[in-house]
């Protein structure tokens, strides 16, 4: 895979550059156009649970993104780097290193905020516990938006700066939980990771943290329509089609191990079903059983080494996980338990778009309110003025298509807040092409669009507002 370099006196001077926080280092053969350096850690297993580290930085002039493919063998327990941007300005930078699927879906997100101001490297721990928690914690520190080790942190921690990361984990390894016989625990800054040892598996299979050697996964693609009948699908109890609402699918756990992977776990008696999605979109699997400690995970196959979304419930027998899917191929979703399932219910509810407004045109052309609603979206791409992360409260999502080729703007009009307005392209499932903090009671946003293309309009606000608001579109 192509790796950014590293020269010996750029690590050092990046290393002293932090120590002294200073603007630049000061170290003789310096790169002036090297600025921010960013390097991952992560016991996640790379070409397997991720093939994509796509790193996000906003707050600056100059808005960036890198997206690097990563393989299997890759090491990533002691550190690659992922990125190294320049021509960013002085100020709070928001960074998200994202690791995904090769089909683009999030594994999972690790939020980091620093103050820029000059040459800064960086180091950010990116662990498998955090796969299903969420953070800030319902009534816990709402500045604690970052998962590190399980736990939720302030986003401010980074290896280099220990002291933001809370009480460490570890001191030693011999502090961390073991995994799968294949792994040996490290203790990384106060951090536990799980260290594969590949001589441990033959050259078919690679190291599952969780579950040890597993067999190298194919790919295997279900086809149109074919309603899971082949090898990809062959461990599903049924195809629900594309059934919506309460209750999908009933029934009582039998069998194991139907699907193994991240979510998923060996030795406790699951289920799992074919779906397709009616449409590209975000949708959520709710599953309510009688079980202790369950999991719904929704993966691209049997294999369950492709997921899209994942939730474990930490007690009692309830999980619920949002999760982006594609029309164009069937998924499986993994019903499943640490402890039991037992006899368990599936519902699917599909979450975006609120509204449709096919393609219509004109002032205040729909209308609603963000009170009551969901907190699924956050923005990628721009920040308010206090470095947090646009869109941080409750949402509603607009569908809209463009009627013709030409340049729209897209007006929010809140009297109670200020709205905040971010752009999916293709629909709810889409990348982020636009977004706007708003201010006066008004947020707004223009983009050149083709005829037939559709987007995602999502009025959002700050952590805590909500309103009524108008949405206005014209054809400039």
């Amino acid at each position: 895979m192509t790796r950014f370099t590293k020269t010996r006196v750029g690590l050092w001077c990046v290393a002293l550059s932090l120590l002294v926080a200073a603007g630049t280092s000061g170290c003789e053969g310096d790169d002036p156009g090297l600025l921010l350096a960013i390097d991952l850690k992560t016991d996640f297993v790379p070409g397997i649970e991720f093939q994509t580290v796509r790193t996000v930085v906003t707050g600056t002039s100059l808005d960036r993104s890198v997206s690097l493919p990563v393989s299997l063998g890759d090491d990533f327990i002691t550190g690659s780097r992922i990125a190294e941007l320049e021509g960013l300005t002085a100020g709070t930078l928001l960074i998200h290193v994202e690791l995904r699927t090769a089909d683009g879906t999030e594994v999972v997100v690790r939020p980091v905020r620093v103050d820029f101001d000059g040459r800064l490297g960086i180091t950010v721990v990116v662990t498998r516990d955090c796969l299903a928690v969420s953070c800030p914690v319902a009534g816990g520190d709402a500045s604690a938006t970052a998962c590190l080790g399980g736990r939720c942190v302030d986003s401010t921690c980074v290896e280099e700066r220990p002291e933001l990361c809370g009480e460490p984990d570890c001191t030693a390894p011999t502090d961390c939980a073991e995994g799968s016989p294949c792994t040996t625990p490290v203790c990384i800054a106060g951090t536990c990771l799980l260290a594969a040892d590949t001589s441990a598996c033959t050259s078919a299979e690679y190291c599952d943290p969780d579950l040890g050697c597993r067999t190298l996964p194919t790919t295997v693609d279900a086809g149109p329509g074919d309603g899971g009948a082949d090898a990809g699908f062959a461990c599903i109890e049924a195809h629900l089609g594309s059934a919506l609402g309460d209750d999908v699918a009933t029934g009582t756990a039998s069998g194991d191990d139907h699907v193994l992977g991240l979510c998923a776990f060996a030795g406790v008696e699951d289920a799992s079903y074919g779906w397709r999605p009616p449409e590209t979109g975000l949708y959520r699997f709710s599953l309510v059983s009688d079980g202790e400690q369950v999991s719904v995970g929704i993966f691209d196959d049997c294999s369950g080494t492709s997921l899209h979304g994942c939730a474990i419930g930490a007690a009692g027998g309830n999980a619920s996980i949002p999760a982006r899917v594609t029309a164009d191929r069937d998924v499986v979703i993994a019903l499943d338990a640490r402890v039991r399932l037992g006899t368990y219910r599936l519902s699917i509810h599909q979450l975006c778009p609120d509204q449709d407004i096919n393609s219509d045109i004109g002032p205040d052309i729909t209308t609603g309110t963000t009170v009551g609603g969901r907190e699924e979206f956050t923005a990628e791409t721009c920040m308010t003025s206090s470095g947090r992360p646009a869109g941080e409260g409750l949402e509603m999502t607009v569908r809209w298509t463009a009627p013709t080729a030409g340049r729209f703007a897209f007006d929010v009009r809140a009297p109670a807040f200020d709205p905040h307005l971010y752009v999916l392209d293709g629909g709810c499932g889409g990348r982020e092409v636009a977004c706007i903090v708003g201010s006066g009671g008004s947020a707004r946003t223009e983009l050149m669009m083709t005829a037939g293309q559709t987007v995602a309009l999502v009025v959002d606000g700050a952590r805590g507002d909500a309103g009524s608001f108008a949405l206005t579109v014209e054809a400039l």
